[in-house]
């Protein structure tokens, strides 16, 4: 998973972005300049020679990859079961903070 740096904040909570009804696009609050689409940014990502995650997450032996087909029988149901398995030990890494 790619995320941009995170050792320098870049839009602090003063100065944060503005959403722009007529652009239809989030803007930089100093230069009022559009902020990159997301295929823009995973585009200059893929450019960047040097770009590195921050972070990797590997699933362990016991995945069966298996690739959904849309349309295929039970797609539902493993869509489902593949949900249920990444999320199931959500709660018990995460302090829960507030109402759903």
């Amino acid at each position: 998973m790619w995320w941009p740096a995170t050792t320098t904040l870049r839009y602090p909570l003063d100065r944060l972005p503005v959403f722009d009804a007529e652009a239809e696009a989030w803007l930089d609050p100093d230069t009022r300049t559009p902020l990159p689409t997301w295929d823009k940014s995973l585009d200059a990502v893929d450019a960047d020679p040097d770009a590195r995650p921050a972070h990797v997450v590997r699933f362990g032996p016991q995945v069966k990859a298996k690739g959904v087909d849309p349309g295929a029988q039970d797609v539902s149901r493993t869509i489902g079961y593949i949900i249920k398995y990444v999320t199931k030990s959500a709660a018990d890494c995460h302090s829960i903070t507030s109402d759903p």
